[in-house]
């Protein structure tokens, strides 16, 4: 079969099948790269709107207006619009959007998102189904109608698209929950400064193995909770020596140093003078007193540790 050539798009156009399926494909195709590009699907009784439709941008950028919300779209981005939503899709003037399309409707495609609860009206992910996309269209060019076989081959594509960003997001879901795991962690670990804290300490509290424990942080703060918390622990200690007049020795046990020697040679490598110099300075040449958790103050701490 031959793609229609159109103002935007080269398209297969199914307005009316000869045979019933589970599937009825209404349009498929590739959105040529056109600054003027502008597709509104507005209008309630417009077929394209009792369709699901399926896009993956192959380069470029483009915008999506929905219920007075822009979303933007660009290369590599795999988006789903949910049937009956009203929307407005448009070019980005200096990166033209180019993409592939497909719009299609039935029990087949509704048992397959509601299977894979995929029901938002619009959905973004990037990933990588260009292939897919690529392949139904394959078989499109190479048949001489379109009959009930070209129908369920591409109902397969069509399923692998699906099961593809299924995948993609519970990715991105897992990478959320992480990213929160990464966050009770930090809070844990600013709510026991004054207590020893060790990795099995951790690891009981979030039922957690050390090495994810320690990868799940890293990957989120770019550092251990163990070097973490020795960094807290230092800023903990500079706002003591700036604002009481406890001891060093005291200072040191209160944070669980294993002495005030170590304690002495920590603080130093932080902070570059040892705690009593740090007080006589800071006394001597006055200052503003900081909060015990500042967190400039920490970066600060950390990017002398790091040099």
């Amino acid at each position: 079969m031959k793609p229609d050539i159109g103002m935007f798009n080269d398209q297969f156009f199914f307005p009316l099948l000869k045979f019933e399926s589970p599937l009825t494909l209404y349009l498929a195709g590739y959105t040529r790269p056109q600054t003027d590009y502008k597709i509104p699907l507005d209008h309630p009784l417009d077929p394209a709107l009792t369709c699901y439709q399926l896009e993956y941008v192959t380069d470029g950028k483009g915008y999506i207006d929905i219920n007075g919300k822009t979303y933007t779209v660009e290369k590599g981005d795999f988006f789903f619009i949910n049937k009956t939503i009203p929307r407005t899709l448009y070019s980005d003037t200096s990166f033209p959007l180019q993409k592939f399309f497909i719009t299609a409707k039935g029990d087949f495609m509704h048992s397959l998102l509601d299977l894979y609860r995929i029901d938002s009206s619009i959905l973004i992910v990037k990933t990588n189904v260009s292939q897919y996309f690529q392949n139904i269209l394959n078989i499109l060019y190479e048949a001489d109608s379109y009959t009930i076989n070209e129908c369920n081959k591409i109902g397969i594509e069509i399923l692998k698209i699906i099961q593809n960003i299924s995948l993609s997001l519970q990715k991105e879901e897992k990478t959320l929950d992480n990213s929160r795991v990464a966050e009770s962690i930090m809070d844990y670990i600013d709510s026991n400064l004054t207590r020893k804290i060790t990795i099995e300490d951790l690891c009981n509290q979030f039922y957690m193995g050390k090495t994810q424990i320690i990868k799940i942080f890293k990957k989120k703060y770019k550092m251990t909770p163990m070097k973490y918390a020795q960094g807290q622990r230092i800023v903990t200690a500079k706002y003591h020596l700036r604002a009481t007049n406890i001891s060093i020795s005291n200072l040191s046990d209160m944070l669980c140093f294993a002495d005030s020697k170590y304690f002495s040679n920590v603080f130093k490598s932080y902070v570059g003078i040892s705690p009593q110099e740090y007080r006589i300075h800071y006394r001597e040449f006055g200052g503003k007193e900081e909060s015990a958790f500042h967190h400039d103050d920490f970066v600060k701490l950390m990017s002398n540790k790091n040099k």
